[in-house]
């Protein structure tokens, strides 16, 4: 937003997300329409887009919500935001659908959010040519050598505090050697890496994995995995570790795991969050000795179109395509 912009007038409650780092945002173009926050309750409301695709977005989420027993969509539960429903709203005179999700952000200090678009396709089979060509000329490096590309990410730098914003400008830049400087931005590794965070973010994209490589229900275009977490909660994590490690080489195994605490936690279908060594204090207070705050960690899948495998007649397995790019981010990591 820049200065004298004002945002549109919106129903009570609700506000432009302010840590919104990819797609479409308030003043992108003239009637542009972004994510919005709302005051009222832990959730975000996302645009639907174009009608066709924010039909078909609208009945996915439906039906990860409804589902039971299916094997391709109960684990999808985990994987993805929780769905809240949908509902139409009035936007600077305008009625715009929106889909309620839950916000993965809530109650972090600072969220550093990390958008990574996945596959080399990133266009709809129904797309017209025009938006085919459009799509086919962004991020070429990445997208034709790695399979996946950065649209956005943002990061609170440990050692300033300061929030460093990284747009799409910045993504079509990378190629496949700089990605790997956009990843260590984005885990503030110039601080020293947190072993912790890392093997937590390897571990849902392992769960990711595993749901690729069998399911055949659905193919998913221009889908992006989201990767959260909160920088307040790790800068006590990292002095504690370069505290032990200096300390005395005999720890090094201790701290590196940190602590006596367990590697992996428990999560909820929206939230997955693991504790980092002893006992948790609340969000903000400034930890010391052994007291380390629980680091909280999002990775999840952010779809942004999907549809049924009908355009073959056998379906096969969406690992064919996903499967190999979720493997080059695993090994980047």
């Amino acid at each position: 937003m820049s200065a004298g912009q004002e945002y549109p007038t919106l129903p009570e409650g609700l506000q432009p997300m302010d840590d919104q780092v990819a797609g479409h945002a308030f003043f992108d173009t003239a009637d542009s329409v972004g994510l919005l926050k709302s005051s009222d309750d832990a959730s975000i409301l996302k645009p639907a887009g174009k009608l066709l695709c924010g039909l078909r977005e609208i009945k996915f989420y439906e039906q990860i919500r409804a589902a039971t027993t299916e094997p391709d969509l109960v684990p999808l539960k985990d994987i993805i935001p929780q769905y809240l429903g949908h509902m139409k709203l009035p936007v600077a005179g305008k009625t715009y659908e929106f889909i309620k999700l839950s916000d993965l952000t809530h109650g972090m200090l600072e969220p550093c959010i990390m958008d990574v678009k996945i596959g080399c396709r990133t266009w709809d089979p129904q797309a017209s040519e025009e938006k085919r060509k459009a799509e086919e000329s962004k991020y070429q490096a990445c997208k034709q050598n790695l399979g996946f590309c950065i649209p956005g990410f943002q990061v609170y730098s440990i050692a300033n505090g300061r929030r460093m914003r990284y747009g799409k400008d910045y993504g079509k830049k990378l190629t496949e050697v700089t990605v790997k400087d956009a990843f260590r931005k984005f885990l503030n590794a110039d601080s020293g890496l947190c072993r912790q965070l890392l093997m937590q973010f390897l571990s849902d994209l392992w769960t990711i994995q595993k749901w690729a490589r069998t399911q055949t229900t659905f193919r998913l275009y221009s889908s992006s995995v989201l990767l959260v977490y909160d920088a307040r909660r790790l800068k006590p994590v990292l002095q504690y570790q370069s505290k032990s490690l200096s300390s005395s080489s005999s720890k090094l195994t201790a701290s590196c795991n940190t602590g006596s605490g367990p590697l992996t936690g428990t999560g909820t279908s929206s939230t997955s969050s693991s504790p980092i060594g002893g006992p948790s204090s609340s969000p903000g207070t400034p930890t010391t000795g052994g007291d380390i705050e629980p680091l909280q960690h999002y990775f999840k899948i952010q779809r942004s179109h999907s549809a049924f495998n009908n355009y073959e007649e056998t379906p096969t397995p969406v690992g064919s395509t996903v499967l190999p790019v979720l493997k080059r981010l695993v090994s980047i990591h």
